[in-house]
């Protein structure tokens, strides 16, 4: 996933695959600053198929109070990743990965009052 073409979003969903000239595509990753600047951005879903979110993915969407993520098989969170999302932001992980993603999520940037549950 590279971006969106109207940077004016206020929810989107990233999926977990789509389907270009009849074939179906796993979506596997979020590029590096794909959804930097951002900054009417308020939630986003992750599909379960990302394994990596690439450095500055998020960055200065100042309004991204919820991330949802949906992916089990998160492995790589790039630096500066959440860097200037909402203080107040809640990122949710699937159960069985809370204790692994607290961990992957740690020092991506974004303020110490931001949640991951």
């Amino acid at each position: 996933f590279t971006g969106a073409k109207n940077s004016a979003l206020t929810k989107l969903t990233i999926p977990s695959s789509l389907k270009y000239k009849g074939k179906s595509y796993k979506v596997t990753q979020i590029a590096e600053g794909a959804l930097k600047n951002y900054t009417k951005l308020k939630s986003v879903v992750i599909g379960k198929n990302i394994t990596t979110i690439g450095k500055e993915a998020f960055a200065s969407c100042k309004n991204l109070t919820l991330i949802n993520i949906q992916s089990t098989l998160l492995k790589k969170v790039g630096a500066k990743a959440l860097s200037g999302i909402n203080k107040k932001a809640v990122i949710k992980v699937p159960a069985k990965k809370l204790k692994t993603y607290k961990i992957l999520l740690s020092n991506k940037g974004q303020s110490k009052t931001v949640k991951v549950k």
